[in-house]
């Protein structure tokens, strides 16, 4: 009887973490594109110490992405032809981008994009140990 209450318990608080998890996942897509463009925007100026005009520019560039990538998300296109137009409007978007920096805040910002890529690739090796581990 001990075993199933705290099986029961053990279920219930998984199921409440990743619950919890996906709701602060979703924030991100609630806002509306300009709220999410602003915050891009806004965030890179503190980061790359951008210009009034820089940042109002990025702003630009990032609505226009966020809406198309909105629509590219909702498209009923087969998966990988979404992928691949996914992938060349972030390489569009940061092209865009660069050619509004200078070479110092290009260099910001590459080593920004590095730095979040490695957080992504160890959160999620991490992930995986985890899964792994627990099936074992």
């Amino acid at each position: 009887m001990k075993k199933i209450k705290q099986f029961s318990f053990m279920l219930l608080l998984t199921a409440l973490v990743l619950t919890s998890g996906n709701a602060y996942s979703q924030q991100d897509s609630k806002k509306s594109p300009e709220e999410r463009a602003a915050k891009i925007s806004e965030k890179m100026k503190e980061k790359l110490s951008l210009s009034d005009e820089q940042q109002k520019q990025v702003y630009d560039i990032m609505l226009s992405h966020v809406n198309e990538m909105k629509g590219l998300k909702n498209s009923t296109e087969d998966k990988t032809s979404k992928h691949e137009k996914i992938k060349s409007l972030r390489e569009s978007t940061h092209s865009k981008i660069n050619s509004i920096l200078s070479s110092e805040q290009q260099v910001k910002l590459e080593k920004f994009r590095q730095e979040r890529k490695a957080k992504h690739k160890d959160h999620k090796g991490k992930k995986h140990k985890k899964l792994n581990e627990s099936k074992q």
